[in-house]
Order: structure tokens, then C-alpha cells, then sequence
């Protein structure tokens, strides 16, 4: 639901080059230096399920169904939660296979060249509109599965979707709503605090090598990732309160009992 979360964003150095320093490029970086982003990438999903989860037990269940803990516990609720936005969003994202088949094929069978003109107009089209309604509107349609498993319950994709009939637009643009301003933050902050890096300290951006730089990265695209964590809260908590109105969900006395 929160694009481009767990890359590595696309910075500019300030005066005449435009382009991206040197240390953000992938070119010159060693195999070993790409796979540890990767990895690092890739980790990125348990602390966000493990994060999800908990705020939604604590809009649902209330703050004690979060209690602090040094050793957090990656239990099965988490694995259901993990399958079912991998799913989901695997279900949304499907719009965009008539672009990369169509690209697939033509690559296949050795006339990239001759559709290329017609892939562009497709992916100018198709992919936008894909991008900025069908695919968070399929998903936020989904997306009482993610609140009911964080607090064990049984809610299945079709489900969810039978139940958020007649409510698809209104989860959307209140999805919306949170999703643009954060957003417009983070592109904001990923180009503000680089930017301030380079204007106190200009040689930055024009040094041949910045493998200094490589511990500042990895800091910087840290807090990049705690950013995205507000919108993965905001988020959580507009499905969360999705699934309690649409449903008519109550916690039973069973499951207060066993989080006190």
C-alpha cells in the first residue's frame, strides 16, 4: 500500500550536476555491498508484521494487548498476517500484468522493438491509472483479512471482499487521505536532509569515492524506514476501524481476559 518504502530513494546533489552522487549509484558497488542492501531490504518485513500486528491488536483490543517486551515473540498470527499481505498484494498488483507480459513477450519472441512504441503507450496509460485507483482500491477491498488475523480471527479474502461491497470508494479515498500526505513527506524529507548534507559540506558531491559515506547511507535510509512507519500505523488503523464498523467485530471476553 506505501510505495517505494523499503528502497533506497534517488537523491540529487545541489548546483549544476544533476545527477546522483557518486556513493548512491549502484554502479562501482561490489556484489557483496548490493547484497547486503538487498538483505537489509528484504529483513525489512518482519519488524513491519511484527509492527502491524501489535498496532492493530492495540486498536482493537486496547493498549494492553501490547505490552513492551525486550524479546519480541514472532508467533503464527504473524505468519498468517505476512501470507495474506504478500497475497493481497500479489491479487493488486496483478493489474499491471497486461505491462510486463506484454513486454515479456515481445522480449520472447525478438520484437521488442517493433511494440515498444505501443508498451510505452501502455505503460503511460494503463500503468497510472493502475498505480493510483485499481490497485488501492483492490487492496483496501482486502484488507479486512490483515485486521482479523492480527487478532486471530477467521476472515477470508472473499470474505473481505463481500463484506466491503458498497464500501470500496469510501475505503479508498479515506486511504487516500493518509496515503498522499505521507507521501509528500517522505519525498520532502529523502531530498531535504541530503540536501542539507551537501550544502554544509559541498566536496560530498563531487568526491570519486564516498565509501566513507556508506555508514551515513545505511543511517539515513534507517530513519527513511522509521518514517514509513507512521503510514504503516496510519494505515493499520484506518483497516482496523474498517473492519470493527464494517463487520460489527467486538473482542469477546476470552480474548480481553487473555491479553490482561
Amino acid at each position: 500500500m506505501i510505495n517505494n518504502v523499503l528502497g533506497i530513494p534517488q537523491f540529487h546533489a545541489p548546483g549544476p550536476n544533476l545527477e546522483a552522487p557518486a556513493f548512491l549509484a549502484a554502479e562501482g558497488r561490489s556484489p557483496l555491498e548490493i547484497a547486503v542492501f538487498t538483505l537489509v531490504g528484504l529483513l525489512w518485513v518482519f519488524p513491519f508484521c511484527m509492527f502491524a500486528v501489535a498496532w492493530h491488536r492495540v486498536i482493537l483490543l486496547g493498549p494492553e494487548a501490547a505490552r513492551p517486551s525486550l524479546r519480541p515473540s514472532w508467533q503464527g498470527r504473524h505468519w498468517r498476517y505476512l501470507g495474506y499481505f504478500l497475497l493481497i498484494t500479489l491479487i493488486s498488483y496483478a493489474f499491471l500484468l497486461p505491462i510486463f507480459g506484454g513486454a515479456v513477450l515481445a522480449v520472447m519472441s525478438g520484437r521488442g522493438e517493433d511494440y515498444a512504441a505501443l508498451l510505452m503507450a501502455l505503460a503511460m496509460t494503463w500503468g497510472p491509472v493502475s498505480v493510483l485507483f485499481f490497485i488501492p482500491y483492490v487492496f483496501m477491498r482486502l484488507s479486512l483479512t490483515l485486521g482479523a488475523v492480527s487478532v486471530d480471527e477467521r476472515c477470508r479474502l472473499r470474505d473481505s471482499w463481500r463484506q466491503t461491497r458498497g464500501q470500496g470508494l469510501r475505503l479508498y479515498a479515506s486511504a487516500a487521505l493518509v496515503a498522499i500526505p505521507m507521501f509528500v513527506f517522505m519525498g520532502i524529507f529523502s531530498r531535504a536532509v541530503p540536501a542539507i548534507v551537501f550544502a554544509i559540506s559541498p566536496e560530498l558531491a563531487t568526491r570519486p569515492a564516498m565509501e566513507a559515506l556508506d555508514s551515513a547511507l545505511l543511517l539515513f535510509s534507517f530513519a527513511i524506514w522509521m518514517v514509513s512507519f507512521i503510514g504503516l500505523a496510519l494505515i493499520a488503523t484506518l483497516i482496523s476501524h474498517a473492519f470493527r464498523s464494517i463487520t460489527g467485530w467486538a473482542p469477546s471476553s476470552s480474548k480481553v481476559a487473555e491479553i490482561r
